[in-house]
Order: structure tokens, then C-alpha cells, then sequence
């Protein structure tokens, strides 16, 4: 038994896979919807589980993974990482030195090229104001820790990580931000104010797994999908008691209980979607 999709779906050609990530917020029928396609480009969407529909967001260029939502659905925090690849920067050096191949200097190349030659790595723009950032303790140099008001990427604050080391976190409640950070991590650069209810503070490894609830599914619900012919299943959840919900082939579906995988309903498919530039709402820009 195949499972069916939707009709109008892109052909079978597609240049990439489009692939999902979800978490639902624990006490709002509310989740937030991470779609990747092609390599680095990334869309946030908000799903309504009340009606099942969606609230197209911000996209961002780059690496992102989700960390955690708040209870209420309200703030996502999420790491992000953005730089310059450094393959590309050389196949650069060789076309301006006419195919030879030669050891990459960043300097040497900005100057051939004719421009100023870029030390930092590539972050957003709204990153870079300093003259609302706060001051911190680290600078930062392409991987970080955001809070934002779902389905914006653009960060009511940021906190650099160092390197791939540390960064994410958990929410705790409605006030507090958990980081897994070094001490002298915690201090945010901030785009907008922060407030006094809000604080911030250090979590250890194995604090993290106890504050963010599990939504994995069983093993049972997982090989069922597999044995109805779903391919490319992306996740599955149990988080609606009536339905199962999962992700594939570029899909969201619900399958209520007692319905056929092949019968599941396609509530959305984000495969059509392409980047474009989104500004951000007034609201995602408050706390």
C-alpha cells in the first residue's frame, strides 16, 4: 500500500529534497515548522493545530537547528551559524589568477578582486547595529544562540557561541532563557531591550534533557507509516491523542486513529516555496 500525496506536487525531478523539523509548544495548540530547501536556506512556519493552518515566516541563509519553544507558543529559541565557505572563496583565488592553483589568501584575493577584504565572518544585518547592542563578552564570529517570536528568524537578542561548542538551550517557563554556555556567555547582544522579568541562566548538559518534554513517538507508530510504503519520513508525533502527525516527502499529514496510512490528509506541502527577502512584523520585534 503506497501512501498517497497531494496532487499539483513538483515532479519527480526535484533538484533537492525538501526536508522538516517540528516542536510543539506544550501548553498552546501551537507548533513551529523549520523547512530546509535547497542546502541552506531555511523557512520558519507557524502551524495552528486548532485548524491546521499555517502562518508562512521569515527564511534565513545558513545552518539552523531548533532548541525549544515556550509553553504558550510565543518565543523560539534556535542556533544558527552563518559563514563564508571557504571552497568557494578558493575556487574564487583560482578564476582570478587565471585557473592556477595556488594557496588561498583572503587578503590577496579581496585586493584582486577589488574590494576590502572581509575578516569577519558573514552575520545578518540586524546583528551589526551596534548602536542598539548591548556590549558582550564574546564578538561574534558566525555561530549563535537567537530568541525570536515565531515564525521570525529576526532575534529579539543573540548570544555568540564559541564555535560549535556551545550554544542552544532550553525556555523555562515564561521568564527564563537556559543557555549551554560558559559563564562568560551569558551576557546577550540584544536588538531589542530586554526586560527585567526576564533571566538568564547556565545549564548543564543533563538539566536540558529534564526541562524540554519528549514528543518521540513509539516504535510501532514509526514502522507502521514504513510498512504503508511512507519513504523519506522526516519525523512523527504523538502529540495530538486523536491523530498521528508526520512529515514526508516534502508533506505534512494527519492521520487520524483508525484511518489507513494511505488515507492520511496533507495539511501543507512546502516543497513550492523559494527564498525571498521578509521583513519583519512590528510584533516580532517586541517581547
Amino acid at each position: 500500500m503506497e501512501l498517497t500525496v497531494s496532487a499539483g506536487m513538483p515532479p519527480a525531478t526535484e533538484p533537492y529534497r525538501t526536508r522538516t523539523w517540528v516542536l510543539f509548544a506544550s501548553a498552546a495548540p501551537v507548533a513551529v515548522v523549520l523547512r530546509r530547501g535547497p542546502k541552506r536556506h531555511w523557512r520558519m512556519i507557524l502551524w495552528h493545530l486548532a485548524d491546521d493552518t499555517f502562518t508562512l515566516g521569515q527564511w534565513m541563509t545558513g545552518i539552523v537547528t531548533l532548541s525549544d519553544l515556550s509553553p504558550d507558543g510565543s518565543r523560539l529559541l534556535y542556533r544558527a551559524a552563518q559563514f563564508q565557505s571557504a571552497s568557494r572563496l578558493r575556487r574564487r583565488a583560482e578564476t582570478v589568477q587565471g585557473g592556477a592553483s595556488l594557496r588561498y589568501d583572503p587578503l590577496r584575493v579581496a585586493a584582486q578582486a577589488g574590494r576590502k577584504p572581509r575578516l569577519r565572518r558573514r552575520v545578518p544585518r540586524y546583528q551589526r547595529n551596534e548602536a542598539i547592542a548591548a556590549k558582550t563578552h564574546r564578538p561574534v564570529t558566525g555561530h549563535w544562540t537567537a530568541i525570536s517570536r515565531p515564525p521570525n528568524f529576526t532575534a529579539l537578542a543573540i548570544w555568540p557561541s564559541f564555535g560549535t561548542w556551545t550554544g542552544g538551550g532550553a525556555l523555562i517557563g515564561h521568564d527564563a532563557i537556559g543557555l549551554y554556555e560558559s559563564a562568560d556567555g551569558l551576557t546577550p547582544k540584544v536588538n531589542v531591550p530586554l526586560p527585567e522579568s526576564i533571566s538568564i541562566v547556565r545549564l548543564e548538559a543533563a538539566a536540558m534533557s529534564a526541562i524540554r518534554p519528549s514528543y518521540d513517538v513509539t516504535s510501532e507508530a514509526w514502522q507502521g507509516l514504513i510498512r504503508a510504503g511512507a519513504r523519506e519520513i522526516d519525523w512523527v508525533s504523538e502529540h495530538d491523542p486523536s491523530a498521528l502527525l508526520f512529515a514526508a516527502g516534502g508533506q505534512i499529514f494527519r492521520l487520524p486513529s483508525g484511518v489507513e496510512p494511505a488515507n492520511a490528509t496533507c495539511l501543507i506541502d512546502v516543497r513550492p516555496m523559494a527564498f525571498e527577502q521578509i521583513a519583519p512584523s512590528a510584533a516580532a520585534l517586541t517581547w
